[in-house]
């Protein structure tokens, strides 16, 4: 492999990591109640 690969490799995980923890702390009840928008119909 080569060098470059590895570096978008490392560089891709860690952005993966960072995802996963955002989505960690947003994919819950008491985040979604927070930040719920209700769109009322005409």
């Amino acid at each position: 492999m080569a060098a470059g690969d590895e570096k978008k490799i490392a560089t891709l995980e860690k952005r993966l990591a960072q995802v996963e923890e955002e989505l960690s702390r947003k994919d819950n009840d008491t985040y979604r109640r927070q930040h719920t928008q209700v769109k009322s119909r005409q």
